[in-house]
């Protein structure tokens, strides 16, 4: 199944089951100090991007939504 992180400038991640839980378990926790988090997409590709410019995780995306 895939999820989305939407990002503050128009652009949205679409993640695997195991990245949505480490990315979103990073992002609300208190004792992790990192301003960045690094997230590899479905494609493979590894980004790094800042805290606050997350606007929301969307767990569940039915494939028919997607457009690639």
């Amino acid at each position: 199944m895939n999820h989305v992180i939407q990002l503050m400038n128009g652009v949205a991640l679409i993640v695997d089951n195991d990245q949505f839980k480490i990315a979103k378990s990073k992002f609300m926790n208190w004792f992790s100090f990192s301003r960045f988090l690094t997230i590899i997409d479905v494609r493979g590709h590894k980004i790094t991007i800042r805290k606050k410019d997350i606007l929301l995780f969307e767990e569940t995306v039915n494939q028919k939504d997607l457009v690639i």
